[in-house]
This record gives C-alpha cells, sequence and structure tokens, in this order.
C-alpha cells in the first residue's frame, strides 16, 4: 500500500524519497515528471530534497500526493508524456 507525506507541513528527505520509491521512479524521472530545472538541474533539487539540504517545495508536494494517490492499486509504472505531447484528440469533423 502507498502511504501519502503529510498534505502539508515539511518533509523529511526520508519521506521524500519513499514516495519517489513508491512511484518507482529514478531522481531524473521524478525530476521531469515534475518539470524541475533546465539542462538536468532538476535531478539535483530532487536529490537536494532526499538529503534534507532544501525543504521540497509546496507545489511539488502537491504533484507528489496526486501522483501517489493515482497510483494507488496500480502496478505499472506512471507514464511519463512529453510536455508539449497532445492529451486529447481533436473532435471528429
Amino acid at each position: 500500500m502507498i502511504e501519502l507525506p503529510p498534505a502539508s507541513g515539511p518533509w523529511t528527505g526520508e519521506q521524500v524519497a519513499a514516495a519517489r520509491a513508491a512511484l518507482g521512479l529514478t531522481q531524473a524521472e521524478l525530476a521531469a515528471a515534475l518539470e524541475l530545472g533546465v539542462g538536468g538541474n532538476g535531478k539535483d533539487s530532487v536529490r537536494n530534497w532526499e538529503r534534507g539540504h532544501r525543504p521540497i517545495t509546496g507545489p511539488a508536494r502537491v504533484a507528489i500526493r496526486f501522483m501517489l494517490a493515482t497510483m494507488k492499486g496500480a502496478k505499472a509504472k506512471p507514464k511519463l508524456r512529453a510536455v508539449n505531447e497532445p492529451t486529447l484528440k481533436a473532435p471528429a469533423k
């Protein structure tokens, strides 16, 4: 069972790492899913959260909690979608 970290208040580095592990993502994959950083710097943000060097931001906490909530009971790794990849198809004419 996936345990959701707290909705408010600080998360420990262990909670960030456990949430990432529950999602089955690497630090780089989580950074990409959260659209963090440019040129690979997002992975540094995730690493800093997990080591307790920096607090995780509110928007990132919300996004990770949402990802975990939608993964409950799912066994497959989440499919990461490119930012510019369309999610809806145009209606047929």
